[in-house]
This record gives structure tokens, C-alpha cells and sequence, in this order.
């Protein structure tokens, strides 16, 4: 059943290398004041009659009536795929407080769908993409990822950022930008983020964690190097000398 209360249309695309272009696969639509209801999709009709048609998840027939996920998710899976794990949460909820403090309002309770539609278009996982009514790619704020001369600094606050009343430092909103403004790589529970090399290419690091008891960072290399090695696996790593990043 349709909802008569105001809500928003996301228009949802698919951007897979298997498609000429990336099209349109119909609009999520969550609920304007209330984000915590469950958004529901519906599939454009030019996909469903589409060559290219496929069900996007298990659970959404290809068909052009309106679905709901199933009782107590916050969308379909597919959707909440690239949404942030622990870490991206961490920023986002951190950013919504230091907001909220300086706007001198109540700190908005941040939902499964805002966490969704706030990662940035530039570094979000797979191949789904989030278009607001304006026809701007959600999130889209104009900060690019930062150089890989910025890691150093990145990884100090990352460490920083997860302490406790760490929010009184003068120096914390400017942290707090710097991590979350180009993105962040915010799946997963370690810290990390994105960034750019020498040679343009975009890229990800995962810095160390303030509970770490050891060096997290130079294993995960050292397994990627086997993989290498075994031809399993075509990534690159590297790590920093002092600590893995």
C-alpha cells in the first residue's frame, strides 16, 4: 500500500561496466520526517521491459508495483549493502553531534537510511548509485579525496578521533572534516579513508586502531602478498615503516 505522507524519491542507477551506460532502475522512496520507517522501491518500467533486466535483490520481483522489505530491515538488502559499517557510523554520528552543537538544536537520532544516502557517491562500494531531485548523486559534497601526502596527518586522527572528550579540543571539528570530508572509505569496523596517489589513481588506507595489541596492518599486507604470490588475488599493498597503514 502506497503511503499518503510526504516522502522523497531517490532515483536509484545501476553503473555496471557490463552496461554501455548506467541506467535508471526505479526510485527508493523514504519517508520525509520519519526515517526511521522502512523505504520502499519500485522498478521503472523502462528497465523491466529493458533487455538488461534483472531482479536487483532475492526479495524484489521484476515487476513495477511498489515493494516493501521485509518486517524490521530498513530497506531492501541490496540498497543497505553500501551502506557504512562501524566506522563510518562513528564519523557520521560525530559530525551530526558537532553539527547539532553548534547549530544549538537536539542532535538528530540518525537512521538506517540516512547513514545509506550519506556516504559519497565518489567512494561508494558497488554499483548503485542515489540521485536526489535535483540530479545531484548522493553524497556529493564537492570535497575530493585527500593526496597521499595527507596520510600521515589522516592516520594521527584517526587514532584521536574515537577518544573520549575528544570533541573539546578547538582542533576537533577540523578532524572531523578532514576524515569525513572526502568520503571516507566508511565501510567496515577499522579506521581508514580514501585517498589519491601520486598517479591520480583512487585508493584506499586503513590506519591502526587505538585497541590494536598488534600490528593488524602489516598482516593484512603480508596475506595480500601470498595471494599475490598464489595468483589469487591482483591488489596491491603497502605499509608505512613504524606502524601498517
Amino acid at each position: 500500500m502506497v503511503s499518503n505522507k510526504p516522502r522523497d524519491a531517490f532515483k536509484v542507477f545501476l553503473d555496471a561496466t557490463e552496461l554501455s551506460n548506467q541506467q535508471q532502475v526505479g526510485p527508493l522512496y523514504c519517508q520525509t520526517a520519519r526515517t526511521d520507517l522502512p523505504a520502499s522501491f519500485t522498478y521503472a518500467k523502462n528497465w523491466v521491459d529493458g533487455r538488461n533486466a534483472f531482479m536487483l535483490d532475492p526479495r524484489l520481483e521484476l515487476w513495477t508495483d511498489e515493494q516493501y522489505p521485509p518486517a524490521k530491515s530498513a530497506a531492501f538488502g541490496v540498497f543497505m549493502d553500501s551502506a557504512p559499517d562501524r566506522w563510518g557510523r562513528v564519523l557520521m554520528e560525530r559530525r551530526e553531534a558537532a553539527a547539532a552543537d553548534r547549530e544549538d538544536r537536539p542532535m538528530r537520532n540518525l537512521q538506517e537510511i540516512d547513514f545509506l544516502l550519506g556516504v559519497h557517491d565518489l567512494t561508494r562500494v558497488g554499483a548503485l548509485r542515489f540521485q536526489d531531485v535535483d540530479g545531484h548523486f548522493l553524497d556529493n559534497s564537492a570535497n575530493a579525496a585527500p593526496p597521499v601526502t595527507d596520510l600521515a596527518t589522516l592516520a594521527y586522527i584517526s587514532l584521536r578521533i574515537e577518544e573520549a572528550d575528544i570533541e573539546k579540543l578547538p582542533e576537533y571539528e577540523q578532524w572531523l572534516a578532514m576524515l569525513i570530508a572526502p568520503g571516507t572509505s566508511l565501510g567496515g569496523a577499522r579506521p581508514k579513508a580514501n585517498f589519491t596517489s601520486l598517479g591520480n589513481d583512487l585508493r584506499i588506507a586503513k590506519f591502526p586502531a587505538k585497541d590494536d595489541r598488534y600490528d593488524i596492518g602489516a598482516w593484512e599486507t603480508g596475506t595480500i602478498t601470498c595471494a599475490i604470490m598464489a595468483s589469487f588475488a591482483s591488489l596491491r599493498a603497502g605499509g608505512s615503516r613504524r606502524r601498517s597503514i
